[in-house]
């Protein structure tokens, strides 16, 4: 049994520290789990804005590729073709990379108004549980007063009737005594019949008859020895009185175990609501983390994004000037003949077509005719070209007419533009638009940002000021407490000043009285020794009673008596009695030696076991009254005790959630702890895992506890 405890209790601390490891494990978990989602919609935005990166960056390049290939004719027109097709592919794949970039940032901003909404939602679930938790416990004092008033109601009827049936007891112990002194007369008188029978049988010899006789007188005695037995152990104890005290016991220890069960539910109910607020709390500054560091990434890559568009409208506008002057140069008279051939070309077959729609260049020029599939393929860039063409041709004339200006127009009917030219101008247009488009998302992204930091800032404030209030509110409390707790000290030490003097007091009198019986006492055996020398028989049998037979008969009276309530009762039959009338006993004394003295020596040894009871009443009263103080104030010290507690782990929680706010507005730790979270995905090796962990707690300003899970954590 023993090897089992030790082993119990050797495998509860292992227990316990996997639990807690575990619940580490899942915590990381979610907070990777939360990070991977915030990674893979950044690869997705990267990946994304790559693809159009590349399209605007592969899309002049091809253009002087295809017009330095062009050597005749007709392949100008199959690789004209080619080029639309690809530019039609271009156009769709730039078309899913701005699609996703949207999705990515409509799920962004629904996810952020989530949060609020969430946030909002728990700051009234917070505040409807503390004012449901001030009712509750107003609820359960006040039932604890009403509780307390019942008890002390019900423990003063027990009382009344335990006087009551002590008043009962009292009567039944005076039939008894006086039972006790018929006996003892007839005892007595017996004793005086056995001794005169025995002197006759000293002068007769009738020793058998004599020894018949004195059996038969013992059997007597013993059977009125058993009678007195069974009633001192009648007037004991009433079965009442046994069952109220039980009665008693039970509804202490009751009360004693729904305090302490109470006590259990109220610290367990704070324990948890303040391990649940924790969690709620770091949960929701992490979620507030990732996404600072998601808006900051998104920025960061926007701006990036503007660099590379706003390098690329460049080369463009430089290049449309280069082809612009190449265009104008090919009208000098001494150009070659076949870039003449081609424009003229281009020019009937334009006359061509628009004379007549029917006429077939391909007929004509007796060439294989295109599929379907790559004619409306045509007519689908055709119509855009004519599009994005009118697009162009508007923006032009804004810029003529405020001044900026191009050299020539589009629609010049001198001057007729190449292809390479148009697509050009038409692309360098497109990104404008795209530009003027991001920088709208730009905008609205850095007003997002600022309106969920200036949100962020009002909810820091807030809970910061809740904090303070809360301190506060139970600094108060604590004070309170204090002074009602030293009042209550003071009111017990003021009554037990006053029991202690009432004490002293009774003890006094007490003495007092026991200096009176002891004098009338001693008086009393005087003049019963020298009542009656020259008679020895009887003067000397009452003297043999006292001496002899006195150690045994004050036992059994001391034991009577202690077990005894009310012996108090006895005063008021002994009306007649000596001590009444301490002033003058020789009067009573006459003719009645032998029982007064008996009944006095009765009574003075009652009047001791009474004073003993009072007493020992009045110690146990003061031992209650000093136990009491001292409950009082262990409950204040243990009160003490958890308000302490309790403000030590606020202020410990103010101090993380501070540090996780510097953390949060500090934007070099972010980038170091997305830095540290990619090596740790690309690591495989578990050394540098737990020494990526190890960085990764030491931004996140974890406690020695965590840190050492994170040590204790085996990949």
């Amino acid at each position: 049994m023993l090897r089992g405890s030790e082993k119990c209790s050797r495998t509860d601390p292992l227990l316990r520290e996997n639990e807690e490891q575990k619940k580490q494990i899942q915590y990381y978990e979610k907070k990777l789990k939360d990070v991977v989602r915030a990674y893979k919609s950044l690869s997705a935005e990267k990946d994304a804005l790559q693809t159009a990166n590349e399209i605007l960056a592969g899309g002049v390049p091809e253009n002087a590729a295809r017009k330095s290939k062009s050597d005749t004719e007709i392949s100008s027109l199959s690789d004209g073709n080619s080029e639309v097709s690809k530019d039609a592919k271009n156009f769709e794949t730039l078309k899913r990379a701005f699609g996703t970039l949207t999705a990515e940032r409509n799920r962004r901003e629904a996810a952020l108004q989530g949060d609020k909404k969430a946030l909002l939602a728990e700051n009234e679930q917070l505040r409807e549980r503390l004012s449901k938790t001030a009712r509750e416990t107003e609820l359960q004092a006040e039932k604890l007063e009403q509780h307390t008033k019942d008890l002390r109601a019900k423990i003063k009827r027990i009382e009344a009737d335990r006087e009551k049936e002590l008043a009962d007891n009292g009567a039944i112990l005076n039939e008894l005594q006086q039972k006790y002194a018929k006996e003892r007369s007839s005892k007595e008188s017996l004793e005086r019949q056995i001794a005169e029978l025995y002197k006759k049988l000293q002068e007769r010899d009738e020793s058998q008859n004599l020894k018949e006789k004195i059996s038969k007188l013992n059997n007597e005695l013993a059977e009125s020895q058993k009678e007195i037995k069974h009633w001192r152990e009648k007037a004991e104890k009433t079965p009442t009185i046994r069952v109220l005290e039980s009665q008693l016991q039970n509804l202490e220890e009751r009360s004693n175990k729904e305090l302490e069960e109470l006590k259990l539910q109220m610290s367990t109910r704070n324990s948890d609501d303040r391990l649940s607020r924790l969690a709620e709390l770091e949960e929701r500054l992490s979620a507030l983390t990732t996404q600072m560091g998601t808006c900051e990434m998104r920025r960061r890559e926007d701006e990036m994004t503007i660099e590379v568009l706003t390098q690329r409208s460049k080369r463009l506008e430089e290049e449309n000037l280069n082809l612009k002057k190449i265009a104008d140069a090919n009208i000098i008279p001494g150009e070659n003949r076949e870039t003449f051939l081609r424009r003229n070309l281009i020019n009937h077959a334009r006359e061509l077509c628009e004379l007549n729609s029917g006429n077939n260049l391909y007929e004509i020029l007796e060439l294989e005719q295109p599929s379907n599939k790559l004619k409306e393929q045509y007519e689908k860039l055709h119509n855009e070209f004519e599009r994005y063409k009118l697009k162009a041709e508007a923006v032009l004339r804004s810029r003529r007419s405020e001044g900026i200006g191009i050299s020539h127009t589009v629609s010049s009917p001198a001057f007729p533009r190449c292809p390479s030219c148009e697509s050009s101008e038409s692309e360098l247009e497109r990104l404008r638009m795209v530009i003027a488009t991001l920088h709208e998302k730009l905008r609205n992204i850095e007003a997002d940002q600022f309106s969920t930091k200036v949100a962020h800032d009002e909810e820091c404030a807030r809970m910061k000021n809740a904090i303070s209030s809360l301190q506060s509110e139970q600094e108060t409390v604590l004070q309170d407490l204090r002074c009602q707790m030293q009042q209550k000290v003071i009111e017990v030490e003021n009554e037990m000043q006053k029991q202690r003097e009432r004490t002293l007091e009774m003890l006094s009198e007490k003495e007092k009285e026991l200096e009176v019986t002891r004098t009338i006492l001693c008086s009393m055996r005087r003049k019963q020794l020298h009542a009656d020398p020259a008679d020895p028989a009887p003067g000397t049998h009452p003297e043999r009673s006292l001496e002899n037979r006195d150690p045994s008969d004050m036992l059994q009276r001391s034991s009577l008596n202690r077990q005894s309530f009310g012996g108090e009762s006895y005063t008021s039959n002994a009306d007649d009695g000596p001590l009444d009338h301490p002033s003058n006993p020789a009067k009573d004394l006459s003719g009645q030696v032998d029982s007064l003295g008996e009944t006095t020596n009765f009574f003075y040894e009652n009047q001791l076991l009474q004073k003993e009871k009072i007493i020992l009443e009045l110690r146990g009263n003061v031992q209650g009254a000093e136990r009491s103080l001292r409950e009082m104030q262990q409950a204040a010290l243990t009160k003490e005790l958890q308000y302490h507690e309790i403000i030590e782990r606020l202020k410990d929680e103010i101090r993380l959630l501070e540090s996780k706010i510097e953390f949060c507005s500090s934007e070099s730790n972010m980038e170091y702890l997305r830095n540290v979270f990619v090596q740790y995905v690309q690591c495989n090796n578990p050394i540098g895992r737990k020494v990526i962990l190890r960085a990764i707690g030491t931004v996140l300003k974890l406690n020695k506890k965590e840190m050492k899970y994170i040590e204790k954590y085996s990949f």
